[in-house]
């Protein structure tokens, strides 16, 4: 088994032994009726075509983010559709050595259901798209 898969593993495992509350993010979230439809994404810099050495599962903590960012508007910021913990960015690529490969996005969107299925993981249709 590679090093990123076992520590993808070690941080999932890590979650399922924290307290309650921060696995609590589940059941409290409430996805809003109509989501704004989202739209193929274009790269955002230079393309690079790097071979793929491995993955870093990427997550950010939801209270230090609104907090800093100013954000109060958002899904995962207002508290109206709950409170959330760690938000999944997703698996990014990394290469071996030098800039991590870019650009790596599908050719179509998520579809509406599979956004209302994944929205209280990553409150963002924005996000789920782009990652």
């Amino acid at each position: 088994m590679s090093r990123v898969v076992k520590l993808a593993a070690a941080f999932i495992a890590a979650l399922t032994v924290l307290p309650a509350p921060a696995l609590a993010q589940a059941y409290q979230c409430s996805v809003p009726r109509q989501i704004a439809p989202v739209k193929p994404l274009t790269p955002d810099g230079p393309i690079r075509r790097t071979a793929i050495a491995g993955y870093t599962l990427s997550a950010s903590w939801s209270p230090d983010h609104c907090k800093t960012s100013g954000d109060t508007r958002s899904m995962q910021c207002n508290r109206a559709s709950g409170r959330f913990g760690f938000i999944l960015h997703g698996l990014w690529p990394e290469a071996a050595r030098g800039p991590s490969p870019q650009w790596c996005g599908a050719q179509t969107v998520p579809s509406p259901q599979v956004l209302r299925e994944n929205l209280c993981m990553t409150p963002s249709p924005g996000l789920l798209v782009h990652e």
